[in-house]
């Protein structure tokens, strides 16, 4: 997915501030679709059970919820520090902080950990949901008919999931 930043009018505005990203491979299982791709092409999938009961299927998506959870919280509060200080911001600099919508419960662990108040939380995946990459394009505009993004905000957008990986800016309006 992608989003430009621009005025009601069509006019590039606004600012895309200084990036903080990374990835761990080594968590790549925890989060995968093994035969996505042309690596595994020809190759068939099959019901994998453990103790009796579906586990995985190599032809879906596959997620470890307590590993991507685990994940999170260990990187996604570092990444807001890292992304603000590379900015030259503290966290009240920022009006709105969009994540990306992977579910409620995460959300909200994640923003108790960083200690951002609810008003400046921006959550909307009960009106359509986790849609992987587009989350937080889906967010934003919607935050901005919402009037939760006006001009001369800063909002802080920040990703993580497959691979697993990471990534966090500023958007200043």
């Amino acid at each position: 997915a992608a989003a430009l930043v621009s005025d009601q009018k069509g006019e590039l505005s606004g600012r895309i501030m200084q990036f903080e990203y990374g990835t761990d491979g080594s968590g790549a299982e925890a989060l995968i679709v093994k035969h996505g791709g042309m690596k595994h092409r020809h190759e068939k999938g099959t019901d994998e059970l453990k103790d009796a009961t579906y586990y995985r299927n190599n032809d879906y998506l596959f997620m470890d919820g307590k590993a991507v959870f685990e994940f999170t919280m260990r990187e996604v509060p570092p990444l807001l520090e890292k992304s603000l200080s590379k900015n030259g911001l503290s966290m009240s600099d920022i009006n709105l902080y969009v994540f990306h919508q992977a579910n409620k419960f995460m959300l909200n662990a994640i923003r108790r950990k960083c200690e951002i108040p609810i008003e400046k939380f921006f959550i909307n995946i009960e009106s359509c949901g986790n849609t992987v990459s587009s989350t937080i394009p889906i967010a934003l505009i919607e935050a901005l008919k919402s009037k939760q993004i006006t001009p001369d905000n800063k909002v802080l957008i920040a990703g993580f999931g497959v691979g697993l990986s990471w990534g966090c800016t500023v958007i200043e309006y």
